[in-house]
């Protein structure tokens, strides 16, 4: 399974360095953030404890190129999302909010994202489970992470619900 890890910009290869020793095998790389291969979701927990230098930790969902526009980035989060499983993570009385951290020039700030995001996910339950999905802000069971550098988007299963880095 893959997942992710943001990184502020400059420190991926120290972050590497960590995610390696614990067990992540590379997949890929960017500016700002590491994708890697695990084995299960005890190996991505231990390195969201156990490692430095990321930010966050999460499980990767999805990985795309967005456009600045936000309509046209709906677009594209759209499609990504409909290829995603969100049986095992979503469950009838689960509550999820999503979060995205945002760099780079886009027409839109993290919140639009956000709540742009939750309703395309909230929709996809209504279709596929035939529920609306609870949300909470406050107090979430699930988040939701975006990660958005330039037109880098990823998304995923947030294993902490907070910044990491040391």
């Amino acid at each position: 399974m893959r997942a992710a890890a943001a990184v502020l910009r400059g420190f991926e290869n120290p972050a590497w360095s960590e995610i390696e020793g614990l067990g992540g095998k590379k997949a890929g790389f960017g500016d700002g953030f590491l994708t890697f291969e695990v084995k299960s979701y005890m190996d991505i927990a231990r390195i969201a404890y156990m490692a430095r230098t990321p930010s966050r930790v999460f499980l990767l969902l999805s990985e795309s190129k967005i456009s600045p526009d936000l309509k046209k980035a709906e677009e594209t989060l759209k499609k990504e999302m409909a290829t995603c499983d969100f049986s095992e993570w979503l469950l009838e009385d689960t509550t999820f909010r999503v979060e995205c951290e945002r760099t780079g020039e886009h027409s839109f700030n993290s919140s639009d994202f956000e709540a742009s995001l939750g309703g395309i996910i909230i929709e996809k339950m209504k279709k596929e489970k035939g529920r609306v999905q609870n949300v909470s802000l406050d107090n979430p069971d699930m988040i939701i992470y975006s990660s958005i550098i330039d037109d880098a988007c990823l998304t995923g299963i947030d294993f902490c619900g907070f910044d990491l880095s040391k």
